[in-house]
C-alpha cells in the first residue's frame, strides 16, 4: 500500500530490493526463482501471499506493526489510528472501518477473543452495553475465562454487568474446547 507519492527511482529500488528478498540473487548473479510473480499478486484465498495482519499473526510483518501500534495485540475490534503514526498505518485504520463494520469473531475454544472487547456476540463489543463499569481487569479476560467445561457459561462472574436482553442472546453461544478449536 502506498500512501504518498515517491520518485520513480526510488520505486525502482524497492522494486529491486522486494525481487531479490523475494527470488535471491544479487545485482550480478540472478537466484533461483522459489515463487512466481503470479503466485505473488494473486489474492491469499487465492493461494497468494496475501497480507496477514489478522489472520497469520506471526508473520513478521504483523508483528512489528502489533508492536508498534497495538501493544502487541491487533484484533479487528482493536485497530486505531496512532498520533505517531506512519502512512502505512494511518492507510490501514483509514480502510479498517470497512472491516469492523461486517466482522465478527468466530468463537472455537474462547481462548484468545476477549469478552469485553471484541465483537463475538454482538456487532459492538459487550462493553459497550455494560450497566456499570468493567474493572481494569475483567477487561483483559477472555471468553474461555468465563466458560466452564463442566456447566457453560460462570453467569455470576458477568451477569450483573449485562442486560438481560443481552444475557438471553448469549445462551445460544458454546465454546469448544481444545487446541485444534481456535477461535
Amino acid at each position: 500500500m502506498q500512501t504518498a507519492k515517491l520518485p520513480r527511482s526510488l520505486c525502482d529500488d524497492i522494486d529491486r530490493k522486494s525481487r531479490r528478498f523475494l527470488w535471491g540473487g544479487t545485482e550480478n548473479h540472478r537466484g533461483v526463482h522459489k515463487v512466481s510473480w503470479e503466485t505473488i499478486t494473486k489474492p491469499e484465498e487465492e493461494g497468494g501471499l496475501g497480507w496477514r495482519l489478522l489472520t497469520e499473526r506471526n508473520s513478521l510483518w504483523s508483528r512489528v506493526l502489533q508492536a508498534k501500534y497495538c501493544q502487541g495485540r491487533c484484533d479487528v475490534s482493536m485497530v486505531s489510528p496512532a498520533k505517531e503514526a506512519s502512512n502505512a498505518w494511518r492507510g490501514i485504520t483509514e480502510n479498517f472501518k470497512n472491516v469492523q463494520r461486517g466482522a465478527q469473531f468466530e468463537v472455537g475454544n474462547g481462548g484468545t477473543t476477549l469478552f469485553w472487547q471484541h465483537s463475538w456476540a454482538l456487532h459492538q463489543p459487550l462493553i459497550t452495553h455494560a450497566l456499570s463499569e468493567v474493572m481494569p481487569h475483567e477487561k483483559a479476560r477472555t471468553v474461555a475465562e468465563y466458560w466452564d467445561a463442566a456447566s457453560g457459561w460462570s453467569w455470576e462472574q458477568f451477569d450483573a454487568y449485562l442486560p438481560g436482553n443481552i444475557l438471553q442472546t448469549m445462551k445460544s453461544f458454546f465454546l469448544s474446547p481444545g487446541a485444534e478449536n481456535e477461535d
